[in-house]
Formats: C-alpha cells, sequence, structure tokens
C-alpha cells in the first residue's frame, strides 16, 4: 500500500525530536567511560528545544575545547545539520518502506544508528551501553522483519564480525573494535544477504570521507571516525532497497 504524503512530513517532527534528545543525551551516555570519574557537564534544558536549542549545547569530543570558554560556532552548526538530517532520513522511510512494522523499525533503527555515529563522531567511541542493546533490538528486529527472518539476521550479523574483525586485526589502527561492534549490529539489522550492500555503502562513504580530508590538506595519518559512514551506508541501504 502506498504510503500516503502526509505521513513523511508527520514522521519529520519525531525524527527531529529524537535528535534533539540524543544531542542532548550525549554527555550523560559518555560518562561512564570518564576514567578520573568527573561528573558529566549536563546540557541545559534549553538545548531540548529543536533548532533553535543547539546554541545552547555544550561542545563534545575533541571540540570541547575549542575556543576556550567560548562555544565554537561550528558545533552548533554540525548539531543543526544532525537534527535535520535526521529528521529527513524519518521522512524518507515513510517513503520509502511500507508497511507499519518497517517503518517502525526502520525509525528506531535510524535512531539507535544516530546516537552511535555521533558520539563516534565526536568521541571516536562505540559505546557498549548503546551497541549491546541496539544488536538486541536488530536481532529482535531482523526475526520480524518480512523478508529477512531469525537465520537470515543471525549470518548477517556473523559476516559483519568475521569481515570487521578480519579488518581490525590487519588494517594497524584503521578499524577499531567499536567499528566491529557497530558491523554486527547492521549485519543483524539488514541480515543476510542484505548485509553485503550496507557494509559496501558504508565503506564507500567513509572513502569518499577519507578523501575529503585528502583534499582539505589533512595528512594521510589523520583518523577519522568510521562509525558514522557505516551507520549511514546501513539507512541508505534501508532506503534503495
Amino acid at each position: 500500500m502506498r504510503t500516503p504524503s502526509v505521513i513523511p512530513l508527520l514522521l519529520a517532527a519525531p525524527g527531529l525530536m529524537v535528535a534533539t534528545v540524543g544531542l542532548y543525551l550525549e554527555p550523560l551516555l559518555v560518562a561512564h567511560r570518564r576514567s578520573n570519574g568527573e561528573p558529566a557537564d549536563n546540557n541545559p534544558v534549553t538545548a531540548l528545544i529543536p533548532l533553535f536549542g543547539v546554541t545552547a549545547l555544550l561542545p563534545q569530543g575533541r571540540q570541547a575545547n575549542e575556543g576556550g570558554a567560548k562555544r565554537p560556532v561550528s558545533f552548533s552548526i554540525q548539531a543543526l545539520f544532525f537534527e535535520i538530517l535526521l529528521a529527513a532520513l524519518f521522512a524518507l522511510i515513510a517513503v520509502r518502506l511500507h508497511g507499519t512494522l518497517h517503518i517502525a523499525l526502520g525509525c528506531l533503527y535510524a535512531a539507535l544508528l544516530f546516537e552511535i555515529a555521533v558520539i563516534d563522531f565526536h568521541y571516536r567511541l562505540v559505546l557498549n551501553v548503546l551497541s549491546y542493546p541496539a544488536a538486541l533490538v536488530a536481532l529482535v528486529g531482523g526475526t520480524v522483519w518480512v523478508g529477512i527472518g531469525l537465520p537470515s539476521a543471525l549470518l548477517g550479523g556473523g559476516v559483519g564480525l568475521v569481515i570487521f574483525f578480519v579488518i581490525e586485526l590487519i588494517g594497524r589502527g584503521a578499524m577499531g573494535r567499536g567499528d566491529t561492534k557497530l558491523a554486527t549490529v547492521i549485519g543483524l539489522m539488514r541480515g543476510y544477504p542484505g548485509v553485503w550492500g550496507a557494509l559496501i555503502l558504508g565503506i564507500l562513504i567513509g572513502g569518499v570521507m577519507a578523501l575529503g580530508l585528502l583534499v582539505a590538506g589533512q595528512g594521510r595519518r589523520q583518523t577519522f571516525a568510521y562509525g558514522p559512514a557505516l551507520a549511514l551506508g546501513a539507512v541508505v541501504s534501508l532506503l534503495v532497497r
């Protein structure tokens, strides 16, 4: 059945809200990884205002110390982009997928991958507190997703795990354990053979990102978070299936 044209617009709003809450919760989710036990610098409540609250968000990761006490404008622009991106992805999921179950699962997958990707972008971390629940959600979702099923989900997860574990071992730091966990989650979400398209898209997107760093004058030794590329590849694979 064709999705009514109003549904994508209606889903964009919760996508925007999910992104806003995800950005707000970022320092709380990362806090448990701090080795010195320092409490998290919580974002102010005004940061929960979609779009307009990005100026109140505390810079995260490497950007936290840019400009001293001043908030770097680039961080607010990034946050605004992230919020609009997830809203657009929710709308596209409603357009491209069919059936309430698939649309709901697609949006849930996108929300989980969004939070994992944003934290990885800022901190170079794929948190267990997100990846393990995401794996469970993906396993259940793959079981009930028409055309995937439990055996396919498990096989897809196994393919993602093995391939990225091998890359982790031989890649000399090109990939980390977090990337392997994320690839496993994506494999559970997409099943087999869908995992191939999702991971290939992620690798291609990552290659474009690396090329962009070179063009921008960054050295070959410059590292970047691969999680966002893998996450985006997984969502795009949902949209083009």
